[in-house]
Formats: structure tokens, sequence, C-alpha cells
């Protein structure tokens, strides 16, 4: 286990000397995750173990453990979430090698070395949280049945006066 977390690695060099490595990451150190996010609060625990697997394949395997707070999409306000995923990358240096990497592996594109072990965390948490985040039904101050009514309401309202009832009284009066 590392004692501080690298910023910048040569991932070949990791895989080939089967070295691990574990840290604590918070979330404003990805500024494309920290986008999404509620607000930079949160930790993100990282495990990540290199190595050559029986095929010869150079890969990366990793544990992420992270609470963050993300937007909830109704109420817009803070909801907590919790990533819990592993994560198993095959190396590749090019385009073709990525159509023969063997199922059950993910590519990682490794052209330049050394590399950022936060951009490959940052993918992996990014992938990990939901598309449309929102509280729990009951837990939310914008209820769903709240938003419903009020759409029905307006809908009713909208189908007692037709958009073409102009037309109609603009066809009445030609007639006279």
């Amino acid at each position: 286990m590392s004692e501080r977390f690298p910023d910048l690695v040569d991932p070949i060099h990791l895989a080939v000397t089967g070295r691990r490595v574990s840290g604590e990451l918070q979330p404003a150190q990805m500024p494309r995750l920290l986008a999404m996010l509620y607000s930079d609060k949160g930790s993100i625990n990282v495990d990540m173990e290199f190595g050559i697997d029986g095929q010869g394949i150079r890969y990366v395997a990793g544990h992420l453990a992270a609470d963050m707070e993300l937007v909830c999409q109704r109420c817009l306000e803070s909801v907590g979430f919790v990533v819990n995923t592993d994560f198993k990358l095959g190396m590749v240096t090019s385009d073709t090698q990525i159509e023969k990497l063997p199922g059950g592996y993910e590519p990682l594109l490794v052209k330049n070395v050394p590399m950022a072990l936060t951009d490959i965390i940052e993918d992996e948490l990014i992938l990990s949280i939901p598309i449309v985040a929102t509280h729990a039904e009951d837990e939310c101050d914008v209820a769903v049945q709240k938003v419903l009514k009020g759409s029905q309401e307006t809908g009713s309202a909208k189908a007692r006066k037709s958009p073409f009832a102009v037309l109609e009284e603009l066809k009445v009066k030609t007639k006279d």
C-alpha cells in the first residue's frame, strides 16, 4: 500500500512489476466529475492492482468506494450517493488492440506515459453515477404526484379551449 497516492504513473511498468496503489482522493481533484456534483464534499477510496494475466494482457483491476453529493433533478437540492464498484481494464496501445481484447476487460488506451491515475478513476466514477439522480419519492421536496397533478390540470384547461377556436370564429365571420 502506498503512503501517498501518486499523481503520474507508467501503468505498463506498474503492470510488469505487479504493483498495488491505494489511497484516498477528493472530488475536487477531478474537474469533470466535480462539474456533475452538487458540491466538492465527499471522499473517494481507491484500491488498484496492476499486473499481467495468464494470456499476457497487462491490466489494472480496482475497487472504488465513494460518498458524493449529486444534484436531485426534481428539486435541485443535494442527494447523497454512494459508489461501490469494481473495474478491470486491459491496457492497449492502439485502437486495433482494443478489438483483440478478451471479454471481461474494458480497454485502457495507454498512449502517453506517464499518465494521471486520477483520470482513470474519474472515468470510472462518471460511469458509475446515474444519468438522472433523484431523492426517493417520499424524501423529495417536489413530489411526483404534485408535478403530475399540475400537468393534468393544465392539460384539462387546454382541452376546454382548443387552439383552433380562433379559426372557427373567423370561419363563422366569413360566412356572414
